[in-house]
């Protein structure tokens, strides 16, 4: 299973603003779950149904239970 990031999440349902109107929230709701670092578990139904009606791939509850919020940090390379 390939860990997805909150932004390709995010990005995949088009931005915020869009993802946000596609799940019947206010605009605020997406940078809200950014900024505390989770989606809460009561909109993950909708996500995946969402995701599911619109082709987004890899969108599942399991992708969602490991959903990453901050990239890793870039590997230092030895000079």
């Amino acid at each position: 299973m390939q860990t997805i990031t909150f932004d390709d999440l995010v990005r995949s349902f088009g931005g915020p603003a869009r993802m946000a109107e596609t799940l019947g929230l206010v605009r605020t709701a997406i940078p809200n779950w950014r900024r505390r670092g989770r989606i809460p578990p009561s909109q993950w139904a909708a996500i995946v149904d969402a995701a599911e009606a619109l082709g987004i791939p890899g969108v599942s509850y399991d992708a969602l239970r490991h959903i990453r919020y901050m990239p890793e940090p870039a590997q230092e390379v030895a000079a």
